[in-house]
């Protein structure tokens, strides 16, 4: 994993993780399909924070994918750079 903002200004920095994501609490839709194949349809977004050496701050959420069909799998990085630490 690299920082956004130094990637595209070039730079090197050390990733700071402090464990564990946010998770909305939707109800996950669980059903088995015509041909008796199990989905999973989970609409709860899950959202983990990240800093870098260089002040930068963003936040990265998903939602996971349907193993059968595919639904879902959405990813989205939120930049909280309205100035380094």
């Amino acid at each position: 994993m690299k920082c956004p903002e130094c990637e595209k200004a070039g730079l090197k920095s050390t990733i700071y993780d402090p464990g564990g994501y946010f998770i909305t609490a939707m109800c996950v839709q669980s059903f088995w399909d015509e041909d008796g194949k199990r989905h999973v349809h989970d609409g709860n977004w899950r959202t983990k924070s990240y800093s870098c050496s260089n002040g930068h701050r963003w936040s990265e959420s998903w939602r996971p994918k349907c193993p059968t069909c595919g639904e879902g799998g959405e990813r989205k990085i939120i930049n909280h750079n309205a100035a380094p630490l």
